[in-house]
């Protein structure tokens, strides 16, 4: 009890030091940031562009509601236009993270690097990265859709409903940020993707507590970007955190982070 109730303030303690590790080392925060503004800018338009139609969409998909008293529908209509756009919002911020890793691996590998020798160096040399596989680069697409589903559900129960869907996307959009951000580090560990899950259900509240504020901060455009470099070395921590490794910063940068 005593550790799960420590693990909630832990996550976010370890992504802060990530913002604190990348600030130390402004060359390698702009090479962290370059990838993830040229894929905000995309999905932001994606966005921006579903705001503008989202309601003709809902009314289209709706017609059964035509019948319906003026408040009940508009009601309705509005919890589903909600839950539709917080769905696209999860995949869309899940997809950021990983299309954003994807260009920048050179550069996100590298600062998880520096993370790791920065606080006591990299893996044991005999530890050999895990093999991905397409279908892993695709599951966490495929899991935000399925987290996406749910919300426009949840998005149809009235009222109740749009909590349910915020509350919903924030921890189901946690976790996967979780889960894709300690994928550098713990590959290199040797660990392939059910093992990596499995470390993190382990401790779930550690995950969450982690994910989920940087999830939030992914869903704010110009927060995002900055948020992705820092994100990345602060999944670096996470991923020594589970293995019991040190993740305290050193009152200097040492000479690995340069």
């Amino acid at each position: 009890m005593t550790r799960t109730l420590r693990d909630l303030g832990t996550g976010p303690r370890l992504l802060l030091r990530g913002f604190v590790l990348v600030a130390r080392t402004p060359r390698l925060l702009l090479l962290g940031l370059l990838p993830a503004l040229l894929t905000a800018l995309l999905l932001v338009s994606v966005v921006v562009a579903l705001l503008f139609v989202v309601g003709d969409l809902v009314t289209w998909a709706t017609p059964f509601a035509d019948d319906w008293s003026s408040g009940v529908r508009s009601v309705v209509r509005f919890a589903l236009a909600a839950a539709l756009v917080g769905g696209v919002v999860v995949i869309g911020v899940i997809t950021f993270v990983s299309v954003t890793l994807t260009i920048g691996s050179p550069f996100y590998e590298r600062i998880s690097s520096r993370a790791d020798e920065t606080l006591g160096g990299p893996p044991e040399p005999n530890s050999e990265p895990a093999p991905g596989t397409p279908m892993e680069m695709l599951r966490p697409i495929l899991t935000s859709v399925g987290v996406a589903l749910l919300a426009v559900v949840l998005g149809l129960v009235p009222v109740a409903g749009t909590l349910a869907v915020a509350v919903t996307t924030a921890v189901g959009g946690g976790w996967m940020m979780s889960l894709q951000l300690t994928e550098t580090p713990l590959s290199a560990r040797g660990y392939d993707l059910e093992g990596r899950r499995r470390e993190l259900r382990r401790r779930r509240l550690l995950a969450l507590s982690f994910g989920v504020p940087a999830y939030l901060l992914c869903l704010i455009p110009v927060v995002a970007i900055v948020t992705m470099p820092a994100a990345v070395a602060g999944g670096t921590l996470l991923a020594r955190e589970l293995r019991g490794e040190p993740t305290a910063l050193p009152v200097r940068p040492g000479r690995g982070w340069r």
